[in-house]
């Protein structure tokens, strides 16, 4: 069986059939709590010369809350202080700056949902228009802010490392959860794009950048974006409760049982209602 849930949740009702649903479910990056801002483990995706608009997206889920952790505020995804995007004191911070000099910070105006238990999956989305300088920012498809900035043209552009799950190599490793599905585009996706992203359809522009995240095997993340940036996990293989490790871990997708029916092993699932809601798989298709 292969299985593809493209869509942010739903039900499916009666058999699933027979096959391996968690074999064919994809495994999901997850990085373990860190002790300190130049520990813990990252993803390092090289260097690139961004120019013009800029659209950020990715699925996170952060289970340490949204202060900071080990000195250092959990960063979603940065290229040093070009640009970053982190959970800053309950709130979505997104910091940038021009090849002018101007730059742009926002911590206040965009609060994101506290965290839960068990942590929940939220998708983000962040998009710059070049010209006039516009913001907008993307909670689950939704837009929930808009304001204006000084920072037109290109973005500054350091030597800098894009990272995810830290703000540049070894510098302020910061994420206790998981990131997976993170997109970088070189054009602003309009509001009803950013919905259909948000339940698995794709705009028409291909992205730069395309980390899926889900690679399950190797210390290598692919990039499948028109760059090609292949990320490269840093830091110990290994989750342990406290520690600097990372994992691949399948058991984030998951199917709640809401009828009757009944499942036999990992091997076939059949009869009842099945809600996919918590598995917030969305692959490409």
């Amino acid at each position: 069986m292969s299985l593809v849930i493209n869509g942010h949740g739903g039900n499916v009702v009666g058999s699933l059939g027979s096959g391996s649903l968690v074999q064919d479910m994809p495994t999901a990056l997850e990085f373990n709590e860190v002790s300190g801002g130049s520990l813990g483990s990252y993803v390092k995706c090289g260097d690139h010369t961004y120019t013009g608009d800029m659209t950020w997206t990715g699925w996170a889920r952060l289970e340490s809350g949204y202060n900071s952790v080990g000195g250092s505020y959990a960063h979603i995804m940065s290229k040093g202080s070009d640009w970053f995007i982190i959970y800053y004191n309950d709130v979505l911070y997104v910091y940038l700056q021009d090849d002018s000099g101007h730059s742009y910070s926002n911590q206040t105006d965009v609060p994101l949902p506290e965290p839960t238990s068990p942590a929940t999956w939220q998708h983000i989305g962040w998009s710059w228009d070049a010209t006039s300088g516009e913001q907008t920012y993307y909670v689950n498809g939704v837009q929930v802010f808009q304001e204006a900035s000084t920072c037109v043209g290109n973005l500054r552009d350091s030597s800098d490392e894009v990272c995810i799950g830290a703000r540049t190599i070894g510098t302020q490793i910061s994420w206790e959860g998981n990131i997976r599905d993170c997109r970088i585009y070189n054009s602003v996706l309009t509001a009803p794009e950013m919905a259909n992203l948000f339940i698995g359809t794709d705009p028409a522009a291909t992205p730069l950048n395309h980390w899926q995240c889900e690679d399950g095997s190797s210390t290598t993340i692919d990039d499948i974006g028109s760059l090609n940036m292949d990320g490269t996990i840093t830091g110990t293989t290994g989750y342990t409760a406290e520690g600097t490790g990372w994992q691949w871990n399948k058991s984030l997708y998951n199917l709640n049982q809401i009828g009757s029916g009944s499942v036999s092993g990992t091997a076939t699932i059949s009869g009842g209602t099945w809600d996919l809601k918590n598995s917030t798989y969305l692959r490409p298709t």
